[in-house]
């Protein structure tokens, strides 16, 4: 479980925040987006966090050749699954609806799976560029992020999810 004094970088922010950090990235381009979510992603790498990217807008080749051209990779070579990119589709609705329980549920999986695999911590950070799609249960997206706060901070999960103006 989280131990609540643990502070952690996001990578674009000159402070440092609790473990279990939740913030929500309402960007009005890609550039910008692409750059909070680069650093985002480096720092957890860097302080050898398991880190997951739900990916809407490209597929997942494409965000890797992106961070790649940015550098950004999992540093260990033997360790290539430190970085998982998965469409936001097998994430958020893989049975075709979105359920927050599920989701939720996934999520205390994910990170317990993380600290079984020897990894120091959880970084996710996901599309919600879907939930305008018409996915079924995808009106229930703010009840998700209401109730994911208690998730995050329960096990210190640091996350960031991108939504387009």
């Amino acid at each position: 479980m989280c131990q609540n004094h643990k502070q952690v970088s996001l990578g674009f922010a000159t402070e440092s925040y609790p473990a279990g950090a939740h913030m929500c990235l309402i960007y009005n381009s890609e550039s910008q987006r692409r750059d909070v979510i680069a650093k985002f992603l480096q720092e957890g790498l860097e302080s050898g966090e398991k880190v997951g990217y739900a990916t809407d807008l490209m597929k997942p080749e494409q965000i890797r050749q992106w961070l790649a051209g940015r550098g950004i990779e999992a540093p260990d070579k033997n360790r290539p699954e430190q970085l998982t990119i998965t469409e936001a589709k097998q994430v958020y609705y893989p049975d075709g609806t979105f359920v927050p329980e599920d989701m939720l549920e996934g999520l205390g999986d994910y990170y317990q799976q993380a600290i079984d695999d020897g990894y120091t911590g959880l970084r996710v950070t996901g599309e919600t560029s879907w939930a305008k799609k018409g996915i079924p249960g995808s009106d229930r997206l703010i009840e998700y992020e209401n109730a994911v706060n208690k998730v995050l901070t329960k096990y210190g999960i640091t996350a960031i999810y991108n939504m387009p103006v």
